[in-house]
This record gives C-alpha cells, structure tokens and sequence, in this order.
C-alpha cells in the first residue's frame, strides 16, 4: 500500500466533514464541537481542528487523526479504515503486486481458521465430543457461554484434518498457521488433539488462532497449548476476548486484566464484560500499548500465590512503564476469577474487585518485602538497592519521588537521606542554576521540547495568561502542545480560571500530563513574573528559530519568485536570531 494514499486522505478529506456524518458538530472560533462517541457526556468536550486535521476529547482523552476516528470508531485495525476511507472518498488504494499476494494469503488464512473453528465446534456437538461437554458442563460453562465465545472440541486422533477435504493450497497454509505439523517422516497431523477449543479472535471479529485445554487427566503434554506465531496471529499484540470487550472497556475506560481463558469466561457470565486475558504468556509491552488506546486504567486480577504475585508485578512493572494507569487486586485461598465467578453474584464481585492496591504500594510491598522501620540496618540496605533497581527504571521525576516517599516510609528512613543517594548515582535536573542565575537549561533543543517548555509555563503559571497573544500566531507542530493550549484558550474564552490541577481533574492528567511531566517536574518554581516572562519570549524565539530552519530545509526553488520569498525568509530568520541573542 502506498503512503501516498494516506497523504491524499489528509488532503483531500477535510476531517470535520467526515466526522459530522456521525457526530452533530457545531462550529466554535476555529473548530467545532460535539458530543464524545467513545464515551459517555452530558456536555460536549470533543474537539474537532480544521487547522490540524486532528480531534481530540477532554473529557476522555481520545485524540488523533482521520484514520484514528475511523479506527476507534468501528473498531477495525489501520488497513480496513484505509478501505473504509477510500469507498468514502473515491480515492483509490494503490498496491504492488506483492502486497497484494501478501493480503490474499491472509485472506485464506482467515478463510481455513474459520474452517476449522467450525470443525471444532461440529465437534463438541457430536456424539464424539461428549466428554468435552461434560468438562464443560462440570466448570458450569452453560450453552449461552460456549456460544457467544465459540467453544469447540478437538478430537483426539491425529488425522481428523483428513475429513475436511482440505485442498492442497489449504494445507500449506494449515501448516504455516500450527494446525497441521509435519512427523519426523514427513507424516502431517493434527496440532491440536483431545482438546477444548478456544478461538481467538482479531478486533474485525475475524479467527487468528487457537487456545486448547487438554481432557486427558494422564496426559503428558502440556495443560494448554496455542497457535504458534503467523502472518495473522502475533500472541504478544493480542488478547483473548478483546473482541467482545473492547466496546465495555471503551466506554467505562477502565480494563480488567485476568490470566487465563475460562477467568474472562467466568467473569463474563457474571455481565462483567471489559475483561481479557494474554494468550499463554506474560503481559507485553505491545499488550499494555494496544491496551492504552481503549482503557485509562487496567485492574490486573491475579491470583495471590507466589506465581500469580510475580505476574503481577511483571504486569505492573510494564504497565508503570507504558505510562497506563494501573490497579492491583489479588486473590485469596488458592482461588481463580473462575472460581469466584462460580461461588459470587455479580455484586459480590463488584465489591471484591473495589479493594485494589495503587501500583505503587504494590511495587513497594513486593520489592522491599517484610522490612519495616524496626529491621536491621543490612535488611535495610539491601531493600533500598531492590528499590534503587526498581526505580532506574522510571522516566520522570515525579514518578521517582513518589516510589522514593512511598519506599521512605515503608523502609523507615528519611526521604531526603533516600533522594539523597539515589541523586548521587546520577540523576541530573534539566533546570539548574548556573552562574549564580537561575535559567532555564534545555535537555533536549527539538521543536516538541520547546513547544512543551512554552505550553508548561502557561499550564503552570496562570498570572502568565496575559502573554496569551504572544501564541496566536504560532503554529503548534507537536500534537500534545497544540491540545493543550487549546484547552487553555478554551478556558480563556470562556473567561475561567485554570490551573495546573484543573488541567489533570479534566481527564487529560493520565495522558497528556505525563507526556509533559519531564518538564513539569523539573521547573524552576522561585522565578519571578519579569524571569517567567523572559525564559517564556526566550522559548518562542527559538521555537521561531527552528521553524525557519525546517522551511529552509525544506525550501523549493521553482521560479524566481520563489527566490524572493526564500531571501525575504532569510532576512526575518536573522532578525529573530539577532533579538533572541539581545535576550539572552
């Protein structure tokens, strides 16, 4: 596929016009407003930008471009919103012959995974599957839930395949999914055998794979097994049961994460549908990523031995990571989700799934263990090192000073004595005084940065609003500066107070606000209004600086006009230069 049609889209489809067949808009200074479709308002807060071609929610915090809207609107991955555009728009998608081999291949793949889902399910309907079905029916999985999720039954012989008539195209691709595998002789057999079924499906509802539950008691191979990696199935990006619960999770913008296939089974017959589960493996980075884009916080349900503790913190640790907020609720006496789900009402479940640990509590308990302020210095020590190693791995200040108070307490040490030493492994401010002047210093000079490091002192410092105008005639390349001073406008038309705090209370605290925190965390309080002033025209001269630099460096020569305009570019360049080096 080309990026060329991308560009087109962008182009040519204004994003305003798409989004209003959906949405009622209403035109408000430059862009429109409506109500949110990814979750539930009274009040309209999602914003739509000509200018940018981007919309964004503050409410919820959904935002991004055409395709995006698409995407999380019905609910289909990228290569379906780009047919979904091009029927809209007429423009068509171009491709290279061998995308186009690629796409019918995968097309055939879905096509044979549906073909066996089929066979596995005639299956569990058949005399044959009888022991499967009393397996179900002893795990009170009732009809209704081996229907919705498509339960079936693979028989236990190795050559069950045969009876599908399988072509010898189909084979080849049967091989490449893990349905079929091939014997030392080169005999083909069935992968799965004398196993309950469990499709997985993709978010366009299609089959990428399997999930088996071995009957045998006296079996020795292992309890469950699943597709191996295909062009279609990725276990790492995906999840059991996000098909079904993707509209929950978006709605209620919260996630529960369990470990296995029959928990989010449980669960869902309790109508507790946003769960889901990773297919055989631990929680991935990929995993939580795709997560974010649904849900502003996961429950992780994990069972309380020693196994499901160590998940658990795995899955915080990544979660802490991917900046997704996280909760954690751990199981008692040996029990499952599944098993709860069988033993609770519903509202007993609601009740247990209340009492969540922060993840940072959680970290803290399970890294430092059982040392309190009575512990002996060595136990001490020891558990400050576990901390330090956990907290290397956080990205802003204010996450580690958080885990550093929380570890103080714990521990029982002075939090300045535990900042302190970790500081001197290393860790530098951005802001820093510097000949006896206090100044802003940069870690980074990129056009984001410096548009960040303006918008933070609005966010920041209200009494700075006056210079609001200063802004108008800048263009905002970096997504999350443009939303955010948006709000601040917003707020300024409509001649309300804002704060720092009213920004995060406003549901952008999780997302944008991190994405400024390294900023945020790092600012230098004790400035004065005529300081703030300075160091604020000082960042707007450089962020004008470095526009010009990416026009120049961009610049097309076509007719001699076009020489004139670059000169004329050149000469306003340095005059900026030559004002920002008289601020500075």
């Amino acid at each position: 596929m080309s990026s060329d049609f991308t560009k087109k889209i962008k182009s040519e489809v204004s994003i305003e016009s798409y989004i209003s067949r959906f949405l009622k808009l209403n035109k408000k200074g430059r862009n429109f407003l409506g109500l949110c479709p990814f979750h539930n308002e009274k009040s309209p807060s999602f914003n739509v930008s000509p200018e940018k071609q981007i919309y964004h929610c503050f409410g919820c915090g959904a935002s991004g471009d055409i395709f995006n809207f698409v995407k999380e609107y019905n609910r289909v991955d990228f290569v379906r919103s780009m047919e979904i555009l091009s029927e809209f728009s007429g423009i068509p998608i171009e491709r290279n012959p061998n995308q186009n081999i690629l796409d019918k291949e995968k097309e055939e793949m879905y096509s044979l995974n549906q073909k066996f889902l089929e066979f596995f399910r005639s299956n569990l309907k058949s005399q044959y599957g009888k022991l499967a079905k009393e397996y179900l029916d002893s795990r009170k999985i009732s009809e209704s839930r081996i229907e919705i999720f498509k339960l079936g039954y693979s028989f236990p012989d190795y050559n069950n395949w045969q009876s599908l008539n399988l072509s010898e195209k189909e084979v080849l691709l049967a091989i490449k999914l893990g349905l079929l595998k091939k014997s030392e002789n080169n005999h083909l057999y069935d992968f799965f055998r004398d196993r309950v079924m469990f499709p997985i499906f993709d978010i366009n509802q299609k089959v990428v794979g399997f999930g088996g539950r071995i009957l045998s008691k006296t079996s020795e191979e292992a309890k469950y097994i699943n597709s191996p990696a295909s062009p279609i199935y990725d276990k790492g990006k995906m999840f059991f049961n996000l098909n079904l619960a993707s509209k929950s999770i978006r709605t209620s913008r919260e996630a529960i994460l369990v470990e296995g296939y029959l928990d989010v089974i449980g669960l869902h017959s309790k109508e507790i549908e946003n769960v889901v589960a990773p297919l055989g493996t631990s929680v991935t980075d990929k995993q939580v990523q795709k997560l974010k884009s649904y849900a502003d916080k996961v429950i992780l349900l994990f069972d309380g031995d020693k196994a499901g503790r160590k998940a658990a913190y795995k899955a915080t640790e990544i979660c802490i990571k991917e900046n997704l907020n996280s909760e954690i609720v751990l199981l008692k006496d040996s029990k499952d989700p599944f098993d709860l789900s069988i033993e609770h009402t519903k509202l007993e479940l609601f009740e247990l799934l209340q009492n969540r640990i922060s993840a940072s509590s959680f970290i803290i308990n399970e890294t430092v263990g059982n040392i309190n302020p009575a512990s002996k210095p060595e136990d001490k020590k020891n558990a400050v090192g576990k901390l330090f190693d956990f907290i290397k791995s956080l990205k802003t200040e204010t996450e580690i000073e958080s885990y550093l108070l929380e570890g103080s307490k714990k521990i029982g040490l002075s939090f300045d004595s535990l900042k302190n030493d970790f500081k001197s492994g290393g860790l530098k401010l951005a802001f820093v005084e510097s000949d006896n002047k206090k100044e802003l210093k940069k870690k980074s000079t990129s056009l984001p940065i410096l548009e960040r490091s303006i918008i933070v002192l609005f966010l920041i410092y209200p009494n700075l609003q006056s210079k609001i105008n200063d802004l108008l005639d800048l263009d905002f390349e970096d997504q999350t500066a443009f939303i955010t001073l948006e709000w601040i406008k917003n707020k300024l038309s409509n001649e309300e107070e804002y704060s720092h705090q009213s920004f995060i209370e406003s549901g952008f605290g999780d997302r944008i606000n991190s994405e400024l925190n390294e900023i945020i965390i790092e600012l230098n309080t004790d400035l004065s209004i005529e300081e703030l002033e300075i160091n604020l025209k000082s960042l707007i001269l450089q962020k004008k600086i470095k526009t010009f630099e990416l026009v120049q460096r961009n610049y097309s020569f076509n007719t001699p006009e076009d020489f004139l305009k670059y000169k004329e570019l050149v000469s306003e360049k340095e005059k900026v230069e030559l004002e920002f080096k008289q601020l500075n």
